[in-house]
């Protein structure tokens, strides 16, 4: 059987409650042997009630009918106890499943973030180079014309002495 979070508290496979024996008493009645104390109860509530009818003549027979109905009840909450358990269950399994997720992604945000690093130093690398470049190539044009200009007046001045 399996106990799950609710320990030796819970007893489905005899139906019984917490601190009760196997064997109740075959009269119906409730012995103070009939039950024990346990870490759950202080007092066993079923132990009063059962001292209570001992002592009131003639209500020896609807002990039973109130145990039954006791121990349906019972059965009721331990049905929705298993379902609880069982969301829980779910619950908790999902949140696992979302922590790993997070995991997850988290990697891999760290690996594009380093590429995004990366890739934008390599992109401010590429404009710099390109900057210096256009500079460079301004000047050379620059410098082109000054030297077209200065072979031109060459030129001209080489053609007036000839002429």
């Amino acid at each position: 059987m399996d106990r799950g979070r609710f320990g030796s508290f819970y007893n489905n496979e005899d139906k019984r409650i917490p601190g009760q024996t196997k064997n109740l008493s075959h009269t119906g009645s409730f012995e103070q042997n009939d039950y024990k104390e346990d870490m759950f109860t202080e007092v066993s509530p079923v132990k009063q009630i059962g001292s209570n009818l001992n002592q009131t003549a003639g209500i020896q027979g609807t002990v039973s009918e109130d145990e039954l109905q006791i121990m349906r009840i019972l059965s009721t909450l331990r049905e929705r106890l298993h379902e609880i358990d069982s969301k829980l269950d779910d619950a908790e399994r999902e949140k696992g499943v979302l922590i790993e997720d997070i995991g997850v992604l988290t990697q891999r945000l760290k690996v594009l973030n380093k590429n995004a690093l990366r890739k934008k130093e390599l992109y401010e690398a590429y404009d710099r180079t390109c900057r210096e470049t256009e500079s460079a190539f301004s000047k050379i044009v620059e410098s082109s014309k000054t030297l077209l200009n200065v072979v031109k007046q060459e030129r001209n001045s080489l053609y007036k002495a000839t002429k």
